[in-house]
């Protein structure tokens, strides 16, 4: 989609090769700001889904939050900021607790887009 567009070529045809709706495109190319979205990436500094398991663990066998600090090699203050934005020390699952942190990440606006093809 993103290539044909580039190319010039007009939504509707787009549409048409790809056996979809324009309107479907429009959206998509709208929402983006004329640009093809980038894969998500997480950032190196935040808490990845093998560390949130860990945490979990911990806290099912009781230990403190600066043991399992040590065990990551993170600050305690980051495990601890960790666990309570995602259901505290009785609560929490690294699975839950992974996917707010995933919609946190992205991105809070849509680009802005003045219709203009890319040139």
């Amino acid at each position: 989609m993103w290539t044909r567009w580039k190319q010039g070529e007009r939504l509707f045809d787009i549409a048409a090769v790809l056996a979809r709706a324009p309107g479907t495109f429009y959206l998509r190319i709208r929402h983006a700001g004329g640009i093809p979205e980038r894969p998500r990436q997480r950032a190196a500094w935040a808490s990845s889904t093998a560390e949130r398991e860990l945490i979990s663990r911990g806290q099912t066998e009781k230990r403190g939050v600066r043991p399992i600090a040590r065990q990551l090699g993170r600050a305690a203050s980051t495990v601890s900021r960790e666990n309570t934005r995602n259901g505290g020390a009785t609560a929490y699952w690294a699975v839950r607790a992974d996917q707010p942190a995933s919609r946190r990440a992205a991105r809070p606006r849509a680009c802005k887009w003045n219709g203009a093809r890319p040139t």
